[in-house]
């Protein structure tokens, strides 16, 4: 069977401080997240055909976060396009809400062993991060945009591991609410902004990670288009 989550959630209201002329001062490495400026050759309409996806953007992304980073391997492990759908049974996967990390330490290893094969537990790389590329399909995006977490701001004992009972669980991580946190999002983002974010990341003396949720704002709640985005989770290693 599966096993029930090991969380309850509760909403609070939290400041959001907009980056937009400012977002060039943001550094992954500082703040756990950062823009990058990057324009696909996939055209709208392909990012329905999961081909294209697979064959192309893949690729782009995984030499756009070589570029960045410096890695020596860096391979797409996860994909997914979301379309926000306020019918009853969306035919999409909708835009999370509750601040979270996708992987905990313990399952940014499960995922490093299950994809990179060259790696053991007695044989892992120098350093080793799981980074997220995020983009809007169009622009400009005012309905259920995406938010972070400043890494500077946030307790480590905030950070809660959480199972979620899939049938093959993995490890994440929950926020606790903490007065402390600065939140952070870029207003009117357009596709050629995009997210790049830190999962995890192995190497001390850096943020480790960006705690993120999307939200909704009730200025622009009806009045626009719903979001569509495009997001990847990589490992990037350094040997």
């Amino acid at each position: 069977g599966i096993a029930p989550p090991n969380i309850l959630r509760s909403g609070h209201q939290v400041e959001l401080h907009d980056v937009r002329g400012v977002e060039d001062v943001l550094s992954m490495d500082i703040n756990g997240f950062e823009i990058v400026r990057h324009t696909t050759s996939v055209q709208f309409e392909k990012f329905a055909d999961d081909s294209a996806i697979r064959d192309v953007y893949l690729p782009e992304c995984e030499e756009l976060i070589k570029i960045k980073t410096g890695a020596s391997l860096v391979k797409v492990f996860d994909h997914l396009v979301r379309r926000r759908d306020i019918s009853e049974k969306p035919k999409s996967r909708q835009p999370g809400y509750g601040a979270h990390v996708d992987q905990s330490a313990r399952g940014a290893q499960t995922r490093l062993l299950r994809h990179l094969e060259r790696y053991d537990p007695d044989h892992l790389p120098r350093r080793y991060q799981i980074i997220n590329l995020w983009r809007p399909l169009k622009g400009p995006i005012r309905d259920a945009p995406l938010a972070f977490a400043d890494f500077r701001t946030v307790d480590k004992n905030d950070l809660v591991p959480s199972d979620l009972g899939y049938p093959d669980p993995e490890e994440t991580m929950t926020l606790r609410y903490n007065p402390a946190q600065e939140w952070y999002y870029l207003r009117d983002q357009l596709p050629e902004e995009v997210w790049m974010f830190k999962i995890f990341d192995s190497e001390g003396g850096t943020a480790t990670c960006a705690p993120h949720s999307s939200f909704l704002d009730p200025s622009f709640e009806g009045k626009g288009p719903f979001r569509q985005s495009i997001e990847i989770r990589a490992l990037v290693c350094y040997d």
